[in-house]
């Protein structure tokens, strides 16, 4: 009776730690929205000229993606698109497709390892999580890049 015991503690302790595992591995985005919101930025909900591209080219491609464009509320211009994916392997599938993309987003090394891309991306500040964050304003990548890497670190 005790090893019956042990074994049923055990296989409910190993089902809890799948379970707590399982729901820890959520979307990145509402950390990142955060992260935006304290250095002033506010959701905005008018997709215009790239915003738009890039929703042709994911309707195309059939990726199943929420858009979310964030704006700084002090000049009302200066943008990001993010792109939340089901998987961060989407997220470089979609990135390694999209000319519009790789025009956009600057400093990151072409890498066949989805892993090692994925990491360029991150490192850029361009990703997190399932995440793809694209400056929508060259003059404030920087800026941009900043707040995705800085959330990395919360």
């Amino acid at each position: 009776m005790k090893k019956l015991t042990k074994i049923v503690s055990l296989a409910l302790v190993l089902v809890m730690a799948v379970m707590m595992l399982a729901s820890c591995g959520g979307s990145k985005y509402p950390a990142i929205e955060k992260a935006f919101v304290d250095a002033g930025y506010e959701n905005n909900t008018t997709f215009t000229g790239v915003m738009n591209t890039i929703k042709e080219e994911l309707a195309k491609e059939e990726y199943a993606v929420e858009l979310h464009m964030l704006t700084k509320k002090s000049n009302g211009l200066t943008s990001a698109i993010v792109i939340e994916f089901k998987s961060t392997k989407e997220l470089v599938e979609y990135y390694e497709s999209s000319a519009t993309v790789q025009g956009l987003v600057k400093d990151v090394s072409e890498n066949e390892d989805v892993n090692k891309m994925y990491n360029a991306l991150v490192n850029a500040g361009y990703a997190n999580g399932n995440c793809l964050v694209v400056p929508a304003s060259i003059l404030y990548i920087n800026e941009i890049t900043n707040i995705v890497r800085s959330e990395e670190h919360t």
